[in-house]
């Protein structure tokens, strides 16, 4: 079984470090990449993501997150954010690790 990754806002060099981790599996692949959080529940629908990799960004962005929690309640979310606090607002089940974030790409 692959798992279809979808990226949304998520800086050069973790973007980087995600697409080095991905070309290593074989059945992870990333399927889309977004920049316009108006548009991206669409896009992720359309990719047949299994997880979303989402950098909620600078203070009071975690708004962000809001329609992806209405409309794809089931969707598993990898959160990135320089600001703990802000994750901590989204109620995280934890705290990611690089190796945690891996073993994440391969088990939605």
């Amino acid at each position: 079984m692959s798992t279809r990754v979808f990226l949304v806002d998520v800086p050069r060099l973790m973007r980087e470090i995600i697409e080095t981790a991905v070309a290593r599996r074989p059945d992870v692949f990333i399927v889309g990449e977004a920049h316009d959080t108006n548009r991206v529940i669409d896009e992720i629908r359309r990719a047949r993501a299994d997880i979303v990799v989402l950098d909620v960004g600078p203070p009071g962005r975690p708004d962000a997150l809001v329609p992806l929690l209405e409309q794809l309640p089931a969707m598993p979310l990898l959160l990135i954010s320089q600001d703990g606090r802000a994750v901590f607002r989204c109620q995280p089940l934890g705290e990611l690790s690089l190796p945690t974030l891996l073993r994440s790409l391969e088990q939605p």
